[in-house]
């Protein structure tokens, strides 16, 4: 379940972060092009709708952490947080 939720993170933080353009609206169609590391660089985080905290620190040279904590209220906040290393 973690690898899913890691997975549906840094979708929606690089989902986030691409720009919005109307298809429509511009003439000759263009393929999407994947973001460059140095756009992706940084810290990220955010909240998912059960209040689990997640923060994605990248780096340049395609590794970083990424973690997450469950709310207070929840049980499973005892146990601490969970950090996982990306590659």
């Amino acid at each position: 379940m973690r690898l899913s939720s890691l997975a549906l993170t840094v979708f929606a933080l690089l989902g986030s972060s691409l720009p919005l353009v109307d298809v429509a609206a511009t003439a000759p169609a263009k393929e999407a092009r994947p973001p460059k590391p140095e756009e992706l660089v940084g810290a990220w985080i955010g909240f998912w709708e059960d209040g689990e905290f997640t923060r994605l620190d990248l780096r340049a040279d395609f590794t970083g952490y990424c973690a997450f904590v469950a709310p207070a209220e929840s049980i499973s906040h005892d146990s601490g947080v969970d950090v996982y290393r990306v590659t």
